[in-house]
């Protein structure tokens, strides 16, 4: 299993340092902050398989923001990407 790793800052942000680094068995923290990402991950999209979101486990975690490597393949991953059910019902219904 690998070390978590913290995704920052906004939205975009977080999931391309995510996605450059997805792997299975991948462990996340995602904090929310009131100013960029008040709602969790899970809150609003449906999970991926392979992807862990986990609790801050203490000590010193690297930040990150942007992809693991320049010209890494991550934007093909956003096709994972699936608005959870409840999201999808409030968009249904504008």
């Amino acid at each position: 299993m690998t070390e978590p790793f913290n995704a920052v800052g906004g939205l975009a942000n977080r999931l391309r340092a995510i996605f450059s680094r997805y792997e299975p068995g991948m462990r996340v923290v995602w904090t929310r902050t009131w100013d960029i990402a008040f709602a969790h991950f899970l809150e609003v999209f449906e999970p991926i398989d392979g992807l862990t979101f986990v609790d801050h486990p203490g000590g010193r975690l690297d930040d990150s923001f942007a992809p693991a490597a320049p010209g890494d393949d991550w934007h093909r991953h956003y096709a994972l990407l699936r608005p959870a059910p409840s999201l999808r019902s409030r968009i249904a219904q504008t």
